[in-house]
């Protein structure tokens, strides 16, 4: 979706031979959505989860006695901790970071569930620093030098925003 996108930015001619060359893409893209949509129904599926809920269930809990904002908090303050890398930082640095961020909203998520207001604002902030972030190590993958310049300019918006949520989680 993104190389379509990249492509018709392009002019005239090299924009359709763009899309003649995703062509077969898009309807691999459909097959494997049909294929996906089918397992996701099939009986196999449901057997696995159900397995899974059970696993998950006989697993012992270390100490049931410390309250999930706490544990959010102490995700936070680690997340809060490093920062978000400057522009100069490396990619791996924003990298290592958005894990951070996913650790925290993750924690924050399952303290939101518990009732805590204070998390919920939190998580939703974290998730669209986490996109923009996910996003920059995508055109790092792809070797994309301008959405990777745009990525690390969203993101630095994006984390003052988080900064100022995360001030009620911790």
């Amino acid at each position: 979706m993104r190389l379509q996108a990249e492509g018709e930015r392009l002019s005239g001619g090299d924009a359709a031979f763009v899309g003649a060359l995703l062509r077969p893409l898009r309807f691999a893209l459909h097959d494997a959505r049909a294929e996906l949509r089918a397992a996701l129904h099939d009986a196999r599926y449901e057997r696995l989860l159900e397995r899974l809920d059970g696993a998950g269930a006989a697993l012992p809990v270390a100490d049931a006695t410390v309250p999930f904002e706490r544990l959010a908090a102490k995700e936070v303050k680690r997340m809060r901790k490093h920062g978000l890398a400057s522009c100069s930082a490396s990619n791996a640095a924003l990298h290592k970071q958005r894990i951070r961020v996913k650790r925290a909203r993750d924690a924050a998520e399952v303290a939101a569930d518990a009732g805590s207001g204070r998390a919920a604002a939190f998580v939703r902030r974290a998730e669209k620093v986490q996109d923009v972030l996910g996003e920059h190590q995508d055109a790092v993958v792809e070797r994309q030098e301008q959405l990777m310049a745009d990525a690390r300019r969203r993101a630095r918006k994006r984390w003052k925003h988080l900064e100022r949520a995360a001030s009620g989680v911790v």
